[in-house]
């Protein structure tokens, strides 16, 4: 008689064992057969094992969430703390507080029952984002990853992009700035510059301070073509620099850096007039790169982005300045010569090419000195030849684009 006691007390236990093994595993799983104390609540609601205390309640609530869960259970054995002021406690801290509630969470509709020795609480979760939305977030650990992943994705012209960081100052404001520096540090990867509108979960403060922890930052992007002109036109882009480099290596004499100077002289004119319109569009071609290489004319900026790209090319240290010059707005390089010290090259000068230090260039200059390496060695005029380019660049080694090109807004 105690033998068989025993026997069925031991397979009630591996039953027991069997539906927790799951729980165990996974944190959560969904459970059946079970009978609520919550009439409401769906017999495939997630369950949590067990919560102790209001960070135990927080972790399952937003483990919840994050795995897009509608229905889901807590049961709560032994408990530090009030457990009836906790749960609209904590129901509220993660859809207000918390990255991932305010940012995908409506409402939290919450139930508590008392079951013989533990409490069980239902929780019914309204959302606002969908599960696909969830999963579409892409964790932001460190800032090379925030830098690689705005590259991929102004290469490829994407226009929604939502990610998921602990990285500090994560503003709409503070990523348009950053998005600027990588337009203006890699010219070739990034043809425009976007316009960047944001939200970030949890929103900042009343004093517009932007939390600090975990926020998830959902980003538009809007360029001046649709997603697929813009690859095209980097495709373009690059094909044509590609051409430029060639003549690059088949000219003699002079530094690189010289070299380069006067190829772009040779290659691209200056549109003085958009200049002297004192109006800045980095959406127009004309002040970009892609102008200046691909059509061959541009603005003051476009001739300095180009120099910007064709000097990373070939690994020498350039910066993109952007001043004034007669109080107009205007773009030139700083760049660092074999000699190890930093020069002012302005290839949009119609004068001779000379690369001149700070003193010289305060005469009609005007720039945020901070932001940029100090120029004080001598001036020195290139002793480089004229790079000439040739007027018969095959047109069929250059990607097509169609005709007209789209911009945004248009059907």
């Amino acid at each position: 008689m105690k033998k068989a006691a025993a026997l069925i007390l031991a397979a009630a236990i591996m039953v027991s064992c069997a539906g927790c093994a799951s729980f165990l595993e996974d944190e959560y799983s969904y459970s059946e057969p079970h009978t609520f104390q919550d009439k409401s609540v769906p017999s495939n609601a997630a369950i949590i094992v067990e919560a102790t205390d209001y960070a135990g309640l927080m972790q399952s609530i937003v483990r919840f969430v994050e795995n897009h869960v509608e229905y889901g259970v807590i049961r709560v054995g032994l408990y530090s703390g009030d457990i009836e002021a906790d749960i609209p406690a904590a129901c509220m801290e993660i859809t207000n507080d918390t990255a991932i509630g305010a940012y995908s969470v409506y409402y939290i509709d919450h139930s508590l029952y008392r079951v013989v020795s533990y409490y069980e609480i239902s929780l019914n979760i309204t959302y606002r984002r969908t599960k696909e939305d969830l999963s579409s977030i892409v964790r932001v650990n460190t800032q090379e990853e925030l830098q690689e992943l705005f590259f991929d994705a102004m290469e490829n012209g994407e226009e929604e992009l939502t990610l998921r960081t602990s990285l500090p100052r994560q503003s709409g404001e503070s990523i348009s700035e950053f998005v600027e520096q990588l337009y203006y540090a890699e010219p070739e990867r990034v043809v425009f510059l976007p316009a960047v509108s944001a939200s970030v979960y949890p929103e900042s403060d009343a004093g517009g301070t932007v939390p600090m922890g975990d926020r998830i930052v959902e980003l538009t992007l809007h360029y001046p073509n649709s997603p697929n002109i813009v690859r095209m036109k980097h495709d373009m882009l690059t094909a044509c620099v590609d051409l430029m480099m060639k003549n690059f290596d088949d000219a003699e004499g002079g530094s690189d850096a010289e070299k380069l100077c006067s190829l772009i002289r040779s290659s691209v004119n200056y549109d003085s007039n958009r200049d002297a319109a004192n109006v800045h569009d980095s959406s127009e071609e004309v002040f970009t790169a892609y102008g200046a290489v691909v059509s061959g004319s541009a603005a003051s900026d476009g001739i300095a982005m180009t120099m910007k790209l064709l000097c990373n090319r070939l690994g020498i240290e350039c910066w993109v300045v952007r001043g004034r010059m007669d109080n107009v707005t205007h773009a030139w390089n700083i760049v660092r010569l074999e000699d190890g010290g930093y020069y002012h090259v302005d290839l949009s000068s119609p004068e001779e090419l000379v690369f001149k230090n700070d003193v010289e260039m305060a005469d009609s200059y005007w720039w945020e000195n901070s932001e940029y390496p100090s120029c004080q060695g001598d001036s020195l005029v290139p002793d480089a030849p004229p790079v000439t380019v040739p007027d018969d660049t095959p047109a069929e080694t250059l990607p097509l684009l169609p005709e007209p090109l789209p911009v945004i807004g248009s059907p």
